[in-house]
């Protein structure tokens, strides 16, 4: 016999977590109970006898975001109004039925949503203590909340767990994380402004929970960006994957100069982050500035030898193997203990270069240079950076030898261990699928196709020369058909 159990609350306990993950458990929250424009329209017309037209009906759901309380209370409100303004005409010998001067039977002043919902978030604010009254208006400065961050800022306790029963729609993420809706957070957050120490306690919460964006940008609204940069600059490549480029970019360009000169390894940071979407120009930009700040003789060597990694990337990309080759030797030569992201980095762009040599030498000492740098960066956690690297090691050169499982066998580790979230993972799945259907031969093939857009090594065509068939269709030898 198939049997369900339905449970009905404003907060679940935590003894309730398990069935988060489990599928046969249904969870639904604050964003899925908001009512869409359609019902809000509907709730009007059935429940209480309003007519709304869809642009009514969407400004309401806009400023309430589907809040029920706010919604049903706007409502009522609304009818009240209108019985009144009825009876004030009979009175005058108009018929109840006959609009206002305005020409509506219900003025959008009669059911000011904003208004609306400003009393009922004041009616609920009534009910709790005036410390968490405070507290609550300065939480609403958050962009995430948990107890922790709560307290951190406000300095009272279990804040969330006063806030969501007194009726405050708390939207649970399912992660630990909980957010305001949107219009009550906005009410509730213009009624004071944001108090430094508020911002600053909940940026050391954030960074302590590796939120380092939501940390970086509280320092920044608290007046300290050069806190928020030495933060930014602070963080490991794969914190700032994490992150994202357009969070990190937003958050750089909202940094002062010298907050920026003082901490040139943000500019680092950004550059790596152009690079898997072809950020191309945006990446220069970065490296160079980052450069110029460090000066000559650099400031700072070991960052400048980081840089320098990248630009060596970049020759490969731009068709300069030769430049790229002399710069990352070079550059290799200077590195020390300490170093080996750096290294595995200058590996990588040395493998890269040789790579666009087609003669079985340049693989050869290109395969053995890209597994150098697999091995570093898989040693240190690096897996977005391994699953490039892999990709170039399996695309660019086993199956440009003819050692197809080989190839194959790199893809494959590339994809078990690229984030999934990764755009590059589809371009990764696209060569798979072309190393096993290879309908031109050889090193034509990869000429053609590192011309692709999303090449997550390249970005760019192919190099001059180097033993390449190159022309501009990427014809095959005899000039029979083409190759898009």
């Amino acid at each position: 016999m198939l049997s369900r159990l339905l449970l009905l609350g404003r907060d679940a306990p935590v003894s309730l977590g398990p069935l988060r993950r489990d599928f046969t458990a249904a969870w639904l929250g604050t964003s899925d109970l908001a009512m869409t424009s359609e019902e809000v329209a509907v709730l009007w017309r059935d429940g209480f006898g309003l007519p709304m037209s869809t642009s009514e009906a969407d400004r309401l759901r806009s400023v309430t975001d589907g809040w029920t309380a706010a919604v049903v209370l706007a409502a009522s409100r609304a009818q009240l109004a209108r019985d009144g303004r009825t009876a004030r005409a009979g009175a005058r010998g108009r018929g109840p039925d006959r609009p206002d001067a305005d020409g509506q039977l219900l003025p959008a002043q009669a059911a000011s949503s904003a208004h609306v919902l400003s009393n009922l978030v004041d009616e609920i604010l009534a009910g709790l203590p005036r410390r968490a009254q405070i507290a609550v208006v300065q939480a609403a400065h958050l962009p995430l909340l948990s107890e922790t961050i709560a307290q951190r800022g406000t300095g009272v306790r279990a804040l969330l767990a006063m806030v969501s029963p007194a009726g405050l729609p708390l939207q649970d993420r399912g992660d630990g994380w909980f957010q305001l809706i949107g219009p009550v957070q906005d009410l509730l957050a213009a009624r004071a402004p944001a108090r430094q120490f508020v911002l600053a306690a909940a940026a050391a919460a954030y960074a302590g929970s590796g939120h380092s964006d939501l940390a970086a940008e509280s320092l920044i609204g608290a007046g300290r960006p050069g806190d928020a940069a030495a933060l930014l600059a602070a963080m490991s490549p794969q914190d700032a994957e994490r992150m994202g480029l357009p969070e990190l970019s937003g958050l750089v360009d909202r940094l002062p100069p010298d907050a920026v000169v003082a901490h040139p390894r943000v500019l680092l940071h950004l550059a790596r982050e152009c690079e898997p979407p072809a950020a191309i120009h945006r990446r220069a930009q970065a490296l160079n500035r980052a450069l110029e700040l460090l000066g000559q003789p650099p400031a700072d060597p070991v960052l400048a030898r980081e840089i320098h990694a990248e630009l060596a990337r970049d020759l490969v990309r731009d068709d300069d193997p030769d430049g790229a080759e002399a710069l990352a030797t070079a550059v290799l030569a200077q590195t020390g203990p300490g170093e080996e992201r750096t290294q595995a980095r200058l590996l990588e762009a040395l493998g890269r270069a040789a790579a666009r040599y087609k003669d079985e030498q340049h693989l050869a000492f290109a395969a053995d240079r890209l597994a150098m740098a697999a091995r570093s960066y898989r040693s240190q956690g690096l897996w977005s950076w391994l699953a490039y690297t892999l990709a170039t090691l399996g695309y660019w050169v086993h199956s440009d030898r003819g050692a197809t499982e080989q190839a194959l066998a790199a893809v494959d580790e590339a994809l078990e261990v690229i984030p999934d979230r990764r755009q590059q993972r589809a371009v990764i799945l696209t060569f798979r699928g072309e190393i096993l259907h290879q309908p031109v031969s050889g090193a034509v093939a990869r000429a053609c196709r590192r011309r692709r857009p999303g090449h997550p090594a390249a970005h760019r065509r192919a190099p001059r020369g180097r033993g390449i068939h190159r022309d501009p269709g990427c014809k095959r030898p005899d000039s029979a058909g083409t190759r898009s």
